[in-house]
């Protein structure tokens, strides 16, 4: 049997990016979504079941915008980060009320 791999849609630094952003997100216990759009792609944070959702009422949030994967994932990381810290201080203040 041939396997006829097509060659990898991404460069080696678009993956590394990406892993990079994907690991600060699981730190932050957030979630990160990849969406290819007229421009190029847009990538965005999730906060899913985080208790700041229902008191901010943002689920989601954009964290970049670049018409390359490796530039948008790499654009978004500090963003990512900036959210991530946000949702520990909120944490924080939150366990000192209890």
């Amino acid at each position: 049997m041939t396997n006829h791999r097509l060659p990898h849609p991404f460069s080696p630094e678009t993956l590394d990016a990406v892993a990079e952003l994907l690991q600060a997100a699981e730190q932050y216990g957030l979630g990160v979504a990849f969406q290819p759009d007229d421009d190029g792609w847009r990538v965005s944070y999730i906060l899913g079941g985080w208790p700041a959702y229902e008191e901010y009422e943002l689920p989601a949030g954009r964290l970049s915008n670049a018409f390359d994967l490796h530039i948008a994932s790499s654009a978004a990381l500090k963003p990512l980060i900036d959210v991530g810290e946000r949702a520990e201080r909120f944490f924080a203040e939150q366990d000192g009320r209890s």
